[in-house]
C-alpha cells in the first residue's frame, strides 16, 4: 500500500532523515523508528503527503501521487500540527473531527451524538481531551479518522511521547487497526510491537 524509498528529509542545519525505506501493507500494523521528535514528525508528515521529501520517494499503491496519499491518509496527533488543543472537550474534538469529513453523494458521516452513541463514549463527550487516558485518546482519534470513507491510512506521530507503557501502547495499536482491513502505522522513538 505505503511504500518509502530511500527517504531523505533536511532541517535547518542537518539532515533528519537518510535513506529510509519501508513498504505498508494494506490491512496491517506497522512501525517505523525515528531518532528525534523532530524526525518522527517529518516522518508522519511525508507519509501522510503533507510534506514532500527531499530525496527519494513515497509511493501509495504503486503510484507516486501526493493528492491520492493527502486524500486516504489521516495524521493523528502531530504535535503542533494535529494534536488536539488542550482547551478542548472530546465532544469538541469530535465534532470537528467529523466536520471536517468531506461530504460526498452517497457518503454517510455520522453526526455527533450519534458517533458518541455509537462509539459508548458519552461518559467522556464532556471531559477536557487533555484529562483524557492516553490509550483511550489515542484509540478516540484513530476512530474518528476512520469514520471518512477515504482514509486507507492512519498515520500515528509519536504516540510513545504520552505518559503510556510499552505494552499499553502495543495494545492500544493494536485496537486501532481492527477489523483487520485498517492500516495503521505508527512513527515512534523506539519498536513497541512485538
Amino acid at each position: 500500500m505505503l511504500e518509502l524509498e530511500d527517504v531523505g528529509f533536511h532541517g535547518h542545519h542537518a539532515p533528519l532523515l537518510e535513506n529510509v525505506s519501508a513498504s505498508i501493507g494494506e490491512g496491517t500494523l506497522s512501525e517505523i523508528t525515528a531518532p528525534t521528535g523532530d524526525a518522527r514528525t517529518a516522518l508522519a508528515l511525508i507519509c501522510s503527503g503533507r510534506a514532500a521529501p527531499d530525496s527519494g520517494r513515497v509511493l501509495i499503491h504503486g503510484a507516486a501521487e501526493t493528492a491520492r496519499l493527502r486524500r486516504s491518509t489521516a495524521l493523528i496527533d502531530s504535535p503542533g500540527i494535529t494534536a488536539p488543543e488542550h482547551h478542548m472537550r472530546a465532544r469538541d474534538l469530535i465534532s470537528e473531527s467529523l466536520g471536517l469529513i468531506p461530504r460526498r453523494r452517497g457518503t454517510r458521516i455520522p453526526a455527533t451524538a450519534q458517533w458518541i452513541a455509537e462509539q459508548e463514549v458519552a461518559d467522556i463527550a464532556d471531559r477536557p481531551v487533555d484529562s483524557l487516558p492516553s490509550e483511550l485518546r489515542l484509540w478516540m482519534m484513530a476512530e474518528l479518522a476512520f469514520a471518512d470513507p477515504q482514509v486507507e491510512l492512519v498515520v500515528l506521530d509519536s504516540p510513545d511521547r504520552h505518559d503510556i507503557s510499552a505494552e499499553g501502547l502495543s495494545e492500544t495499536l493494536e485496537l486501532t487497526a481492527e477489523p483487520s482491513e485498517r492500516t495503521v502505522l505508527a512513527i515512534l522513538a523506539q519498536e513497541v510491537l512485538r
